[in-house]
């Protein structure tokens, strides 16, 4: 009986502060897609990344202590040409080159983290949006190894995505907003690939004050852009579209929910707007919207070439992330829990073979429908043939072996329904 109690007092104290780093409810909170490789997927979640490399036919995962930012996050990442991948947060900014598996931090961004990255023709655009510290928009021209200013910096503004047109990468679209005396909102504009930007105050021009949002850019119009402005107390957000580069703006849909991306398809015709109750389809450039009837909750958008990926409710949908033609209605689920392999295979010593194996078994026990046994202890495959040993806990541990193993799963599963019911009940 001692060593059970020893087992749940190590269970409440450690692997329930485990789980609420984690979030507990798990969530897809945003989908891309690597330009020029439409097999590479990344989806954001509450509890770090998952990527895929085969368009959705496997998943791997990458935890948020291996990349370097914290819970409740959603992450921004861009890769480059070259494979280098950064991820930004408001916790920093940091950079990996051996496809996801070892990261290190950019210093230039330890203190302001990155709020927005983009790819423009002049190199990496970075921008940030913390409070408290002074924010601005970046350029490198070498990878990420130095930045330069762009003559866009505040100790008041937050600055939000830098955006890229992709027919014109020399024209990059950010945004920029505060929130006392009413608040105040921005448009940025570059036609330099984002080494010198012209800021412009839009505030009388849209109808709600709070965060601006650059969303997305035509693909073969780069006047053509999508942006959301969500009210500051988030009572209303409205997309906007505009088709002449920021100079004027038009209000094509209003939700009491944020609007948290947009996509255009491949060649421009149809347009996809997410919030987190609706997704939204256009037919018309983004003049026009209707929404469709799937994903029923939990909504964001990323395009491929003709295909486009949805995040959708476990509960709701019975997936989590869905595929769909563009061109015709609904959507197939190609992202379960269960489809997730483990963690991303890694050469030993990387930061994510050294720093996710023990957070996994955690992650696993707060899935809907989890079984009560955690996850297989045979070690990951390593990239370089060999493994990532298992991990053997010591003392006061979460991966407990033997008959702890269940009682802890449960009690994870027990406490990960908890949190997701008043997440849910905060969200309404």
């Amino acid at each position: 009986m001692r060593a059970v109690n020893r087992v749940l007092s190590c269970a409440v104290v450690l692997c329930a502060a485990a789980a609420w780093a984690h979030g507990a409810l798990p969530q897809t909170l945003e989908v891309s897609v690597r330009p020029g490789h439409p097999d590479e997927l990344t989806v954001g979640t509450s509890f770090g990344l998952l990527v895929s490399r085969d368009r959705g036919a496997s998943w791997s995962y990458l935890c948020e202590e291996a990349i370097g930012y914290g819970a409740g996050q959603i992450p921004t990442s861009v890769t480059l040409p070259s494979g280098t991948t950064f991820t930004g947060s408001i916790f920093g900014l940091a950079q990996s080159k051996d496809q996801q598996c070892t990261w290190t931090a950019v210093p230039a961004f330890a203190d302001v983290g990155a709020r927005g990255l983009a790819l423009t023709s002049a190199g990496l655009v970075a921008s940030s949006g913390k409070f408290g510290v002074t924010n601005a928009v970046r350029v490198s021209a070498d990878e990420g190894q130095t930045w330069q200013d762009t003559g866009q910096s505040s100790e008041v503004l937050f600055f939000t995505d830098v955006v890229a047109a992709p027919s014109q990468p020399s024209r990059v679209y950010g945004g920029a907003w505060w929130y006392e005396d009413g608040g105040t909102t921005f448009v940025l504009r570059s036609d330099t690939g984002g080494t010198g930007f012209t800021r412009t105050e839009v505030t009388t021009l849209v109808p709600v004050h709070g965060p601006l949002r650059i969303l997305a850019v035509h693909p073969t119009k780069p006047d053509v852009v999508l942006l959301a402005v969500n009210d500051d107390p988030g009572n209303l957000s409205v997309l906007v579209r505009s088709g002449d580069g920021l100079s004027t703006f038009a209000v094509v849909q209003e939700e009491h929910q944020p609007f948290n991306s947009a996509a255009f398809s491949s060649d421009g015709a149809l347009a996809f707007a997410a919030s987190f109750e609706h997704l939204y389809r256009s037919a018309d450039e983004g003049r026009t919207f209707a929404a469709l009837n799937a994903p029923k909750r939990n909504a964001c958008v990323g395009v491929a070439p003709g295909a486009y990926y949805a995040c959708a409710d476990n509960d709701l949908d019975g997936y989590v992330l869905g595929r769909g033609d563009p061109a015709a209605p609904g959507l197939t689920g190609v992202l379960r829990w269960k489809d997730i392999q483990g963690v991303l295979a890694c050469p030993a010593g990387s930061s994510v073979a050294q720093k996710c194996g023990a957070v996994w078994p955690v992650v696993q026990a707060s899935f809907p429908g989890f079984d009560g046994g955690l996850a297989s202890d045979g070690g990951t495959p390593g990239t370089d043939g060999g493994t990532t040993p298992p991990v053997t806990p010591k003392g006061c541990g979460c991966g407990a072996p033997g008959p702890a193993g269940p009682v802890l799963a449960v009690l994870l599963a027990v406490l990960a329904r908890r949190r997701s019911k008043k997440r849910d009940a905060l969200r309404r």
